[in-house]
């Protein structure tokens, strides 16, 4: 690189520092919802729910389970949502 140009900081660093975190990640990740039930002792997959749109919920941090009842949390989303679960046969 030319010595003159050293000291110009990239395009790419400079567009960087305008954006916000919450912004770069809205624009690179795809909201995509999806909370996955495991069993304690085995690990293994009970079931999952899924919102592929993230329309309802565009994506989750947190799971708090309230006795079919779950109330799901987000860095991202400005409130919580809750999602009532279908009862088991």
């Amino acid at each position: 690189m030319p010595p003159e140009l050293q000291s110009c900081p990239s395009p790419t660093v400079s567009l960087l520092q305008l954006l916000t975190q919450e912004q770069i990640l809205r624009t690179l990740v795809t909201p995509y919802g999806l909370v996955v039930e495991l069993d304690a002792e085995t690990g293994a997959i009970k079931r999952s729910l899924h919102d592929p749109t993230g329309h309802v919920v565009p994506s989750v941090s947190e799971v708090e389970d309230d006795f079919g009842t779950l109330y799901l949390g987000s860095y991202y989303a400005p409130g919580i949502n809750k999602v009532e679960l279908p009862k088991r046969l």
